[in-house]
């Protein structure tokens, strides 16, 4: 419950944020920023590092000094020079340099984990953030949606239990638990209430709105990789349907990302001798560094597999449950920016909220959607044409892949190209994240719950215990 202390004040809400990725603990720390007190659940134990090598440039760079951690980003970041395109004998046959990337934009790669623990690292050292490991979400009631009649002594106006039994009384509950979100599917009806399945062009409203792109990905980091690697390049060999990519380190160890194409797969299984049963079915026989790649997977005691999919949604909230990330706007890893994404949206929610305060929380949470869904329809548009590139099905099309990346290593054409990608129509709003005025003083709160609650979020949530 929120203390006497704090509720008396309107100005300051509780609010719980599901999901310790990215998109979550970016937009606690902005809410917090803003003088509002921040649970943060994680279903997972304990945080989880690693994952597959991403892009990370244009919006999300500019969060990211506005977090204050873009430094130590860039000091996280790989040393990636070129993609180079391999055959069957590890010869070059196709890529491009990333060095016009580089002096056209701020942009640098490196594992999604590092970059997940980057922001984690700088929200948790709040005051006001408090962090649940191995929590999620059971249940959601909202009064705003006639869910349970709120008395007046409540701390806010939705109920939320977790899978400890706890109950908590919160303002607001922001869902950035990813493409299977589980916040989605305890707020948004049922499939079999929606009027539409997800469609390229109907973004629709309900707990399971994936348009699959007819794609698998699994991902690995093994210790050891036999494939010698270009200096500072990320490679790929691919055969018609499916691919297979690294990135090695000086020390030998390699991240592996494999990609496949698979139109009829139902259900993605979670266990792990399932996993690697699924990536040895769909890659037996494969050639050149892959038959490696694929060796060292399976022999890894974590492998990351999941369907290729984009959330397709035509509203992202429902009463004073807001969702935010992947779990709202996923354009899938074909876009090159979905981290970006995520961080974006985080910042645009709890700026919104910051600008207009709390009692016009529902018409902030309405200008964050204005601002953003058709903006990342844009993306997720661009991104489901990017299949072929990562995946072609045929023969041809893995030539004619090859040839074109070819001749994004022509300067002038790089250049065009990179201005296309470039360009957006949104332009980053300036917000400013203070705790408003009135808000009761730590001296105020020192004999009461809000001082002691804080307390104990500022030892629960400081990185080394996180």
């Amino acid at each position: 419950h929120v203390s006497d202390c704090s509720h008396s004040n309107r100005h300051r809400m509780k609010v719980i944020v599901s999901g310790a990725g990215v998109a979550g603990p970016t937009v606690a720390f902005f809410l917090a920023q803003s003088g509002h007190d921040v649970v943060l659940v994680e279903r997972a134990a304990s945080f989880r590092d690693g994952g597959y090598i991403i892009d990370f440039w244009g919006h999300g760079v500019e969060v990211a000094k506005k977090l204050g951690v873009w430094e130590d980003v860039q000091a996280r970041a790989l040393t990636v020079d070129e993609l180079t395109l391999v055959d069957e004998n590890n010869a070059r046959v196709g890529g491009f340099p990333f060095a016009a990337v580089r002096e056209a934009i701020e942009f640098c790669s490196l594992p999604r984990g590092d970059l997940a623990r980057v922001v984690f690292e700088r929200t948790c050292k709040l005051p006001n953030v408090k962090v649940l490991f191995g929590t999620s979400i059971t249940e959601i009631q909202d009064a705003t949606l006639g869910q349970w009649e709120a008395p007046e002594s409540a701390g806010g106006a939705v109920r939320v239990t977790l899978s400890s039994g706890e109950v908590m009384e919160v303002d607001l509950v922001v869902g950035a638990d990813g493409l299977h979100s589980n916040v989605r599917r305890l707020t948004f009806p049922p499939v079999a209430e929606c009027t539409n399945h997800a469609q390229a062009d109907k973004p629709h409203f309900c707990a399971q709105p994936l348009m699959p792109l007819g794609l698998v990905v699994a991902a690995a980091t093994v210790p050891s990789f036999g494939v010698e690697s270009g200096t500072n390049a990320y490679s790929s060999y691919a055969e018609p349907g499916r691919s297979v990519s690294w990135y090695k380190y000086e020390d030998g160890h390699a991240v592996l990302l494999f990609v496949f194409v698979d139109e009829s797969l139902q259900e993605v299984p979670s266990e792990l001798e399932d996993k690697r049963a699924l990536l040895a079915s769909f890659f037996e026989g494969v050639g050149g560094g892959g038959a490696e790649a694929l060796r060292c997977a399976l022999e890894c005691d974590e492998l990351y597999v999941d369907g290729v999919a984009q959330t397709r949604l035509s509203q992202w909230h429902r009463g004073r449950t807001v969702l935010v990330g992947d779990a709202c706007a996923c354009p899938s890893l074909l876009a090159g920016e979905g981290t970006s994404l995520g961080m974006l949206e985080g910042y645009v929610l709890a700026g919104e909220i910051a600008e207009l305060g709390v009692q016009r929380l529902d018409e902030a949470i309405g200008n964050y959607e204005r601002i953003l869904i058709e903006h990342t329809a844009k993306q997720q548009v661009s991104a489901a044409g990017n299949a072929g590139m990562f995946a072609p099905k045929t023969w041809l099309g893995l030539k004619l892949r090859n040839w074109g990346s070819r001749l994004l290593g022509i300067g002038f054409i790089q250049r065009w190209i990179l201005g296309s990608m470039l360009s957006s129509d949104l332009s980053l709003k300036e917000y400013a994240f203070a705790p408003p005025s009135g808000n009761p003083s730590e001296e105020e709160c020192a004999q009461g719950a809000v001082g002691e609650e804080l307390s104990r979020a500022e030892s629960d949530s400081a990185p080394s215990s996180a």
